[in-house]
């Protein structure tokens, strides 16, 4: 096999210099974002300021032992959006879940066929790397059967980029409406952590973290605080929020963390992972709307509730797209948990069973 020319990105130095540097830019975008009024200030602008600094050059570091504490904060805000409430209308769910595998065998499809006969890229390549979820489990299905594996981390890390920074503008476009500031949307929170709050936040989001992680559940920093916190909301135990300032710090370093990724990429890279990505992710974009749109006439469920569940970003970018238009979270949510689900438990076994049968389909390009 011959050897990819593909370069990977050189990560810098993982000098606290290089963390600060990333955390004072991220600051000025979140700030900037913020000033402005823009939706979900502290993570774009973060993310906008530090991908840019990346492709400039800058030297952007963010220790990967960071993003897992930040995740279990908003695991913990999303579940404080679940409540009794939302046992009254669990019935219209079941439709749209029922649709979740359709969009997913068809949004993989029509990905699939594009990275292998317009891109050309690998068989194993383009089968993982068009899958919408599951980044780290895609990527290392992909190379344990011969695929690139920094190819598929690029597209399926693109591909969240290009949600995040896109699905604002797509909303406004169908729905007319722009997502506000998270922490100016009416939040029940402080902006201040009171020693209850805090202490609610901490046992929720550590014991969950732990909970999940015993489990094996998928993302368990994010999943298990949000499961846990889900729990203690809709069984009334407490209706603690998360203070604002936790939740504005971990969209910062969310946002800090995945655009500092890119650092050390080569122009030649980026361009083209980011077009095969750009292509993609369009795809699933405009196939979600779709699937939302027929739903909407099947069940009546609000269109902008539908349009989250199916947009092929992460669970926590998201559904914290969904806080800031006060959409139905625990909705989102759930059909995110499925979606991801369904792809790291049946994908690998689809394409042992039927990836010989597409092999000998490519020999006959």
């Amino acid at each position: 096999m011959a050897k990819s020319r593909f370069q990977p990105p050189r990560p810098p130095g993982r000098s606290p210099r290089n963390v600060l540097l990333a955390l004072a830019l991220g600051v000025c975008g979140g700030a900037a974002f913020f000033y402005l009024h823009l939706p979900l200030a502290w993570m774009m602008g973060s993310l906008a300021f530090c991908l840019l600094g990346s492709l400039a050059g800058l030297p952007l570091h963010m220790p990967r032992n960071i993003r897992p504490v930040m995740l279990a904060l908003i695991g913990v805000l999303l579940g404080s959006n679940f409540d009794p409430s939302l046992f009254d209308r669990i019935e219209s769910w079941f439709v749209s879940l029922s649709f979740l595998g359709l969009f997913i065998i068809a949004g993989a499809t029509l990905c699939y066929l594009f990275l292998r006969h317009v891109a050309r890229l690998p068989l194993p390549t383009a089968f993982f790397g068009a899958l919408p979820g599951g980044l780290a489990e895609m990527a290392a299905f992909g190379e344990s059967v011969g695929g690139d594996i920094r190819k598929i981390i690029l597209l399926q890390s693109f591909r969240i980029l290009i949600v995040v920074l896109t699905l604002p503008a797509v909303l406004w476009l169908v729905l007319g409406v722009w997502p506000a500031p998270l922490v100016d949307a009416g939040s029940q929170a402080a902006w201040w952590p009171g020693a209850a709050e805090s202490l609610w936040l901490l046992v929720t989001a550590g014991v969950g973290w732990r909970l999940a992680l015993l489990l094996r559940l998928h993302s368990p920093a994010l999943i298990g605080p949000m499961l846990l916190s889900a729990v203690i909301h809709l069984t009334g135990i407490s209706a603690f929020h998360p203070p604002l300032l936790f939740i504005a710090g971990a969209q910062l370093v969310m946002g800090t963390s995945l655009g500092s990724g890119f650092a050390g990429m080569n122009h030649r890279d980026f361009g083209t992972s980011i077009l095969c990505a750009g292509a993609t992710t369009s795809i699933l974009i405009l196939l979600g709307l779709a699937f939302a749109w027929v739903l909407v006439q099947l069940t009546g469920l609000p269109l902008v509730d539908l349009m989250l569940a199916f947009a092929p970003g992460g669970l926590s970018e998201t559904s914290l797209v969904a806080l800031s238009l006060q959409a139905t979270v625990s909705f989102i949510a759930v059909h995110h948990v499925v979606r991801v689900f369904l792809i790291t438990l049946l994908a690998p076994l689809f394409y042992l069973r039927v990836g010989g049968g597409l092999k000998q389909q490519g020999r006959g390009d």
